[in-house]
């Protein structure tokens, strides 16, 4: 028996995390559902980016809206995006209508750029809803603690249980990991020149958990993903929880394992700031400050940490800098 398939007798919905056009279009998505069993799909703006960047699929479509009118390149994402979503929600309705909304969504993201706007954020969930015109449609809008004017965590779930969440050494026994992060931390670190030899290792300090805005943060996260993993739903799948195990209950206690076994999730940004104040390092144009002919261009530039994942941000750094380049180089000439 296909082995992804054999999930869904053990009570596990199988997600893709991918949507293109011709994905679609091809049947490919169809096909993964019929002999995968795949349950759902979900998006986001870097998905929409490499799927629309990527191919020629959407060149039509990029036409026929222009001949409609002028658009803002948002506008233009938003239609296409839109279209994809509709089609792969037709697509999963019979999943969706056999499982009587258990499963078989497509999700679709609200805009970051309202991350800090609660009341607009509701706003633009209502409107995508309608927009889309799909009852297996999920708007993806964190829930948080109330009051809190956007969402200040992000959970990842693995399918596999950890010795050390540092090496990854995967443990004998099955199991699943829940694990945060802290949307905006306080805390800032420092990387130092040790020598002026080029092969010298920087010195490096994380820094993590410096304030109290970010222990309390970090703990109250600890506490919710305990919650989820507590919730009648999941309660056939587990069978005791590792670390930090069920002795650890006070918020000092959760607070020392944090700082013993928490490590960065491999997305840092900001140790060459942007700007022109003292502790910039580069400026508008990511020219390094007091040395001619060289910039900077990724995520290092960024003078705040970003709420989520840093790839599309920093790939519009890179877009961004590399016109910067053209630019300059054209009055060069």
């Amino acid at each position: 028996m296909n082995p992804v398939k054999a999930l869904e007798s053990h009570g596990q919905a199988v997600w893709l995390d991918f949507l293109a056009r011709g994905f679609i279009a091809k049947g490919e998505l169809k096909t993964l559902i019929e002999r995968d069993g795949v349950r759902g799909v979900t998006s986001n703006p870097a998905i929409f980016e490499k799927a629309i960047g990527g191919s020629d699929e959407y060149d039509g479509s990029v036409s026929a809206l222009l001949k409609e009118r002028d658009r803002a390149v948002v506008d233009l994402y938003e239609a296409l995006a839109v279209e994809d979503i509709q089609k792969a929600a037709d697509v999963l309705r019979p999943v969706y209508d056999k499982l009587q909304g258990e499963d078989g969504y497509v999700s679709l993201e609200v805009s970051p750029y309202l991350a800090r706007d609660t009341d607009g954020t509701i706003a633009e969930a209502e409107r995508l809803w309608r927009a889309v015109g799909r009852d297996n449609l999920m708007i993806k809008v964190p829930a948080t603690r109330e009051g809190l004017p956007a969402p200040d965590i992000q959970f990842f779930m693995s399918h596999a249980s950890y010795g050390s969440a540092h090496k990854r050494d995967l443990e004998r026994l099955p199991g699943m990991t829940i694990s945060l992060g802290q949307c905006r931390p306080e805390s800032r670190g420092s990387v130092h020149v040790k020598s002026a030899l080029p092969g010298t290792e920087p010195s490096i300090r994380p820094n993590f958990l410096a304030t109290e805005l970010d222990c309390r943060t970090t703990v109250a996260g600890m506490r919710i993903a305990r919650r989820i993993a507590d919730h009648p739903s999941l309660e056939r799948y587990v069978a005791h929880e590792n670390n930090p195990g069920a002795s650890v209950q006070s918020d000092e206690d959760l607070l020392a394992y944090a700082r013993a076994t928490g490590h960065t999730t491999h997305h840092p940004s900001g140790t060459c700031k942007m700007g022109h104040d003292p502790k910039a390092v580069v400026d508008d144009r990511l020219r390094v400050h007091g040395i001619a002919g060289l910039r900077v261009i990724d995520a290092s530039v960024m003078p705040l940490i970003p709420s989520g994942n840093i790839n599309a941000p920093t790939l519009m750094v890179a877009e961004k800098g590399a016109d910067m380049v053209k630019e300059d180089a054209r009055r060069l000439r």
